[in-house]
């Protein structure tokens, strides 16, 4: 009896070491098609148009370079789209096993999953109109609470201009 102790310890430890470290193929292959569903043009071209504007609301860019920062965004995240698949797909598999990803592939790809995504986002809009209003009304309410707790007369004039800077803006002061 001894002895086939070691030889089945030898037969599992030779079948683990010939057994491949990751997610299974199965998995990714799945995990694959549903990156190639959600990672579209659309989407991509979304969050770059989102970046370009933030950075002009930050005003690090004005309105005539946004087409260039543009352009040039849309070429960086195309370029690292392969990279952006792969980190999709270790993601989902990690998360997710093979059922549930198949799952998640039917309800993105099929009919009946687009139709459950259409009315999901008809739901949300009623919740997030409220939510924005609620948001709203509690800022209204906070900004007034703040402003009798610390009554502020009108804004002071600002400072004129350091001698010899006259073509500074108003305001505007040089850092000490």
């Amino acid at each position: 009896m001894t002895f086939w102790k070691p030889a089945i310890l030898g037969a599992v430890l030779a079948v683990s070491a010939c057994t491949p470290v990751g997610a299974p193929l199965g998995e990714e292959r799945i995990a694959g098609k549903i990156a190639d569903v959600v990672l579209t043009g659309d989407m991509t071209r979304q969050f770059v148009m989102q970046s370009v504007q933030g950075e002009m609301r930050n005003g690090t860019i004005q309105q005539d370079q946004a087409n260039q920062l543009l352009i040039s965004v849309s070429r960086d995240v195309e370029a690292n789209m392969p990279e952006l698949k792969k980190t999709l797909v270790g993601s989902l598999t990690k998360e997710f096993n093979i059922k549930e990803l198949e799952f998640l592939l039917k309800l993105l790809t099929s009919k009946e999953g687009e139709a459950v995504t259409q009315k999901n986002e008809v739901v949300m809009q009623e919740t997030m109109a409220h939510l924005d209003s609620l948001s709203r009304e509690a800022a209204t309410k906070a900004v007034a609470k703040l402003n009798a707790a610390w009554p502020t007369g009108a804004n002071p004039a600002p400072p004129p201009p350091p001698a010899g800077m006259e073509g500074l803006p108003p305001g505007f002061q040089l850092p000490n």
